[in-house]
């Protein structure tokens, strides 16, 4: 299901100048926001000036849905007890038609590990900031490239972590394969356990009724056979070793009456 929600700038949310605890509710199911999200100061630990609470983590998580923004987005304040952009793991294109002057996305100032941002494929139009962000690893500059649409489109990255100290289930996107929330350097194809099968430079275990093979994959992919499968196909073969024992029975007792009633047992037993 395709569901478009505003998001800042535009309709009810037209003059709103941040996501905060009362109206984070309606981006709820959402696959693409019409505008564009900010998370600032107040966003996350509230304003006593205009009576808007605090926001709980776990309210972040409405975001998990959508996969297109169309402006931009802009995060300088995150709540300490998560690691990652998760909230926003789904998120595949930023469009940037609405920038906050040439910028489309801008993280900084966060105690963020990783940015968690997996299923990112295209940043439109605008730049990139991501600065200031003491233990976030893996954010070189060339990394952002491949997002982008335009060749005058840039990124400003710097003051994170040194990659040196990151691990890899911290990565922006994996060189290899990836394994979960990891990157690894290969999948277990021929050995290893348990074995797997590639899909999309993904290491995908294979269903664990297969007979594990030595020197050739175990699965081409992971498919596990439901049971009404696996009794239909059942059926077919009984069905079929029926058809065999008939055929073979119509030919030696064509001519043997005796043969023919044992035949005639034979089918009512089976």
């Amino acid at each position: 299901m395709f569901t478009v929600c505003n998001g800042l700038g535009a309709g009810e949310l037209t003059h709103t100048l941040s996501i905060n605890a009362t109206n984070i509710g309606s981006f709820k199911n959402c696959t693409k926001i019409s505008g564009d999200i900010t998370i600032i100061h107040t966003s996350i630990h509230g304003d006593p000036y205009t009576n808007t609470p605090k926001m709980e983590p776990a309210q972040l998580d409405v975001f998990k849905t959508v996969k297109e923004i169309t402006g931009h987005l802009w995060i300088q304040t995150w709540p300490e007890s998560m690691s990652s952009l998760s909230p926003f793991e789904n998120l595949e294109i930023i469009r940037g038609r609405t920038k906050r002057g040439i910028r489309t996305v801008v993280v900084t100032k966060l105690n963020i590990d990783y940015l968690g941002l997996r299923s990112l494929k295209e940043i439109s139009d605008g730049e990139v900031v991501i600065i200031k962000n003491q233990n976030l690893c893996y954010t070189e500059q060339s990394h952002w490239n491949r997002f982008f649409k335009s060749e005058t489109q840039t990124a400003q990255v710097s003051e994170n972590t040194n990659a040196t100290t990151c691990g890899p289930d911290m990565c922006f996107a994996c060189r290899d394969y990836s394994r979960g929330e990891s990157c690894v350097d290969s999948c277990n194809i021929l050995e290893g356990n348990p074995r797997e099968a590639v899909m999309n430079k993904t290491c995908m275990e294979c269903d664990p009724e297969c007979l594990r093979m030595n020197g050739t994959a175990t699965c081409r992919a992971p498919v596990r056979v439901s049971s009404s499968v696996k009794e239909k196909t059942l059926d077919i073969m009984l069905s079929t070793f029926r058809d065999i024992i008939d055929e073979h029975l119509n030919i030696n007792t064509a001519s043997n009456p005796f043969q023919k009633s044992q035949r005639f047992l034979h089918q009512q037993q089976l």
